[in-house]
């Protein structure tokens, strides 16, 4: 491998890849793989069932088309079989790749696999996954420098917001983090909760951008103008309670509300507002769920939307309401430093604990009496961030 060969861990991506439709973070990997499989020296890391793969741009284009749901997995190989999980959907991509792969180890090779393989040259994880310490050690010594993405820190400072055991994992994750030559973060207010936790650590800032899929009106589901749009994950954080409360005080005055479509696949177990939203009586009429919504669906439904809503009690970014924006679509989105810091005078804030100002607003919006204009924002692409992080491992700074 040459010397400014870059490789990166596309772990995530194999286990998201033909399981429905990407995550934010998911896409920004996504993005990356897609730009360095443009450079036949690229290699791209994969902990795999029973050690590691790597790959080069022929199996990373495998990869992405995988991702991108326009090649299904095939079947198990002999390999997964073995371990008794060739079923499982991560197991059939890790065997499409299997004949791609340019080198592969147990886990106890990495570290010769590296020497061998990665030696001189610049690794990156932007995922959170497979950064271990077995990685970090076998990077370390082949000399390889090493990038890091750091999407949040919201483990850590809102542990009610995570899955049970994610605290400890990330700040696992956050300490092997800091020991890499470049940590980045997608926002200011980011990196000052980075710096929260590792005093003495200097992150790049690189806004990951939007990169919008194109839209694909065809089959997507239809909203009956003027409608209201949610995009992402149902989980604590993102507080689509606030959103059912606002449906449900509007429907009480009498005058039904307009249409909500809540885009996003369900999170981690959640089941008391599960539950609500199964049996909401505004289920199916005025509130809409869709799970597993195509990207291009997705987007043509954004497009049409009165206003996309996010009132999320915590963000590291927030891809949706830059999303929206860019569509020419206006975002209510909570009053956080984030948002401020992202959107600027473009966004409309609102407080993420009380419904009534969302109700109003909502309301005023559905009625074409906001006057309000969206202030110009010059929302940033994915290639920016690319190539801030590419310079960034090219040169000294980032180190802590």
């Amino acid at each position: 491998m040459t010397a400014s060969a870059p490789c990166l861990d596309v772990t995530r991506l194999v286990t998201r890849a033909g399981a429905g439709p990407l995550t934010g973070i998911d896409r920004i990997e996504l993005s990356w793989l897609e730009h360095l499989a443009r450079n036949p020296n690229s290699r791209f890391l994969l902990r795999s069932t029973r050690g590691y793969l790597l790959l080069g741009s022929e199996g990373a284009g495998v990869l992405a088309s995988m991702a991108r749901g326009l090649v299904q997995p095939g079947e198990a190989d002999l390999i997964s079989r073995l371990t008794g999980r060739g079923g499982r959907m991560r197991h059939r991509v890790e065997a499409a790749l299997r004949p791609h792969a340019r080198a592969r180890c147990l886990p106890q090779g990495f570290a010769r696999l590296a020497r061998r393989e990665l030696s001189g040259g610049k690794y990156l994880n932007v995922g959170h996954a497979n950064f271990g310490r077995r990685v970090l050690s076998g990077l370390r010594g082949a000399g390889v420098r090493i990038g890091v993405l750091v999407h949040d820190t919201i483990p850590l400072d809102h542990p009610d917001y995570v899955a049970p055991g994610a605290t400890a994992r990330f700040a696992g994750f956050l300490d092997r983090a800091a020991k890499a030559d470049v940590l980045a973060v997608p926002t200011r207010a980011v990196a000052a909760d980075v710096r929260r936790h590792l005093p003495g650590v200097s992150p790049v800032v690189a806004p990951p951008g939007v990169e919008p899929a194109t839209p694909d009106p065809r089959n997507a589901p239809r909203g009956r103008p003027p409608y209201f749009i949610c995009v992402g994950t149902i989980e604590p954080r993102k507080n689509h309670a606030l959103l059912l409360d606002a449906w449900e005080m509007m429907a009480d005055t009498g005058d039904p509300p307009p249409e909500m479509h809540i885009v996003g696949r369900r999170g981690w177990h959640d089941p008391a507002f599960f539950a609500r939203l199964d049996d909401h009586p505004l289920r199916g009429d005025r509130i809409h769920v869709h799970d597993g919504l195509p990207d291009g669906h997705a987007q043509a439904l954004l497009e049409g939307a009165a206003a996309l809503l996010m009132p999320s009690f915590a963000e590291g970014y927030g891809l949706p309401p830059l999303e929206a924006l860019a569509a020419g679509v206006p975002a209510l989105v909570s009053d956080l430093p984030v948002f401020r810091e992202t959107l600027g005078f473009s966004g409309v804030y609102l407080d993420p604990m009380d419904a009534y100002p969302w109700t109003k607003r909502i309301r005023r919006i559905a009625a074409g009496l906001d006057p309000r204009p969206m202030a110009p924002l010059a929302v940033p692409d994915r290639a920016g961030h690319i190539a801030a992080i590419t310079h960034a491992l090219r040169g000294t700074e980032g180190r802590g």
